[in-house]
């Protein structure tokens, strides 16, 4: 009896199968539409499903996931780069329209990433625009952001023109690149912001000369710090005469 009832249920399966495998060859175009109606009824539902079965997945196995897309980046990246530089040599225009587009739709961002990475990196960016300056005017020698540490720490933090204790300080060149001085760490003060943009592209002696006719107490104040940061009396050649 249990042999014939087995052998019932297995048959009824085998019906059931084959029914289904006939009715689906008989029906495709309205089970498509079907599954396609179904499909958009039950987006969000199936969305939230399948996202809730990849986090799961991914707090499980988070360090073989991130391991093996390492690997795979790795492993790709080379093509991938490669693959680029050829499209955008055939492409020109269009991956400039591209960059542009995207610069225009992500300006805040770029300006606020610009703007941290100055403030992090300012001694840098300061050495790099000076060295372009240089580079335009012909001058020779290059600083970096080591030089200008070690002169502030030389100044003991104050400025090389007036001794006001610097809590941000301007990068000045004694002999302004324009008037034929060299980019190089020789040349170089820390100054204060007042003491900077009074000097502007003048020479020390000339600077010392429009101070002396405009304002009597910071010509003093400024003539003997320089005397005191120089360790020497101020001589013609020291101040640029």
């Amino acid at each position: 009896m249990e042999t014939e009832s087995l052998l019932v249920i297995r048959m009824k399966r085998l019906w059931q199968r084959l029914y289904v495998r006939l009715y689906r060859r008989g029906n495709v175009l309205r089970l498509r539409i079907y599954q396609q109606k179904w499909k958009q009824r039950n987006l969000a539902k199936r969305r939230g499903q399948y996202r809730r079965a990849a986090a799961n997945q991914y707090a499980k196995d988070k360090h073989k996931i991130l391991g093996r897309n390492a690997k795979y980046h790795a492993r790709v990246r080379p093509h991938r780069l490669a693959y680029l530089v050829e499209w955008r040599k055939q492409h020109v225009d269009h991956a400039r329209r591209i960059q542009k587009a995207w610069r225009e739709l992500h300006s805040k961002q770029i300006v606020a990433k610009q703007r941290a990475w100055y403030q992090k990196n300012r001694l840098h960016a300061i050495a790099h625009r000076d060295r372009r300056r240089a580079r335009l005017k012909g001058a020779e020698g290059i600083y970096t952001a080591a030089d200008v540490e070690r002169l502030f720490t030389s100044q003991q933090g104050r400025c090389f023109y007036c001794g006001k204790d610097l809590e941000s300080f301007h990068v000045d060149h004694k002999i302004p690149i324009s008037r034929g001085g060299m980019n190089s760490s020789e040349n170089l003060c820390c100054a204060c912001r007042w003491c900077n943009l009074s000097k502007s592209d003048r020479l020390i002696s000339e600077w010392l000369g429009y101070l002396k006719a405009v304002d009597e107490k910071s010509y003093r104040r400024v003539r003997e710090n320089i005397q005191a940061m120089l360790a020497v009396p101020i001589k013609r050649k020291i101040l640029g005469y």
